[in-house]
């Protein structure tokens, strides 16, 4: 028989279906009720580091990094992936590779400065570096823009 507090419709679908959850299940099949069943034990917080790194850069640039990877990889495996589309053309996706080559690793030095950031950190080299990263993502971007679909391109 079913546990009337856990109907069988709510329980996790990619769990075996049993009559009770698994942690009011005592030794040889005897069920628990839940207020007896053992409690988690509880963490001192306040000692843990923090989990997410300190932002050194306004979290506009981390958005237009994310933008930008995600639409430089969409269009470097355009042809791979779009099984005869026509959004970009094989030599606009050459072009788009040739200016983004650098793209992930200038990223990659950006982001290893929040793993630092407990030691000296550099302001200057920080702040070059996320222009570096702005800049190498707003030609991606623009680059992207101006192949897609044959739209006219200035300058």
């Amino acid at each position: 028989m079913a546990n009337p507090r856990y109907p069988k419709e709510h329980w996790n679908c990619y769990r075996p279906t049993y009559d009770a959850p698994p942690n009011t299940q005592g030794p040889a099949g005897i069920h628990i009720p839940l207020s007896l069943s053992p409690s988690p034990t509880t963490v001192d917080t306040s000692t843990r580091p923090p989990t997410s790194p300190p932002h050194l850069w306004p979290a506009s640039l981390d958005h237009l990094m994310g933008r930008t990877v995600r639409a430089y990889d969409l269009v470097t495996n355009y042809a791979r992936d779009s099984h005869g589309g026509t959004r970009w053309a094989p030599e606009d996706i050459a072009r788009v590779h040739a200016c983004g080559k650098q793209l992930h690793s200038v990223i990659r030095v950006l982001q290893a400065w929040s793993r630092c950031a407990a030691r000296d950190v550099d302001a200057q080299q920080l702040r070059d570096d996320a222009r570096d990263v702005e800049q190498a993502c707003n030609l991606v971007q623009s680059v992207i823009s101006c192949t897609e679909r044959k739209k006219p391109c200035e300058g």
